[in-house]
């Protein structure tokens, strides 16, 4: 029995590690908040091909540009918070003596940390898509479905 929980713990952590690891590769290379799902990475909606495909407006850009302006800072926060949770989580995993309970403990607040972030993440590109017309919006999903975003290089502009 105890083995089997060894394995199932050991499991959850792998698991944990390789979200870990995800949400280490979710903040950009240049800095802020990870992109939103949904959305191309980077300010899209200053991208020439972009905003011509959707026909976005001055106004709609500027509105996108201060819905991005209102969340950067909470955004950058929330993402903080789940790197010092994730750190945390490191440090009781190395430890000589392992303690389940704390482990368990963190894990739990490392979940925490990233479901506010993703909340947050969601309500910014909900906010963003209030901007846009249903057409705009499935023409966008329709570009993001065609080019995929691609890890470890600048955003397009």
């Amino acid at each position: 029995m105890r083995v089997s929980k060894l394995m199932f713990f050991m499991g959850l952590v792998m698991v944990l590690f390789a979200g870990g690891v995800q949400a280490q590769m979710g903040p950009p290379p240049w800095g802020g908040p990870p992109p939103p799902r949904n959305a191309p990475p980077g300010q899209w909606w200053q991208n020439p091909e972009i905003a011509k495909l959707l026909a976005l407006t001055g106004d709609q850009k500027s509105a996108i540009d201060g819905v991005m302006q209102q969340n950067r800072q909470q955004l950058f926060d929330l993402s903080m918070a789940v790197q010092r949770e994730d750190f945390a989580m490191q440090g009781l995993m190395n430890a000589d003596q392992p303690d389940e309970g704390k482990i368990l403990a963190e894990v739990d607040h490392l979940a925490q940390a990233r479901a506010e972030l993703e909340k947050q993440n969601a309500r910014m590109l909900l906010a963003m898509r209030r901007v846009l017309t249903t057409d705009q919006w499935r023409k966008l999903q329709e570009y993001q479905q065609e080019h995929p975003p691609q890890r470890g290089g600048p955003p397009p502009r």
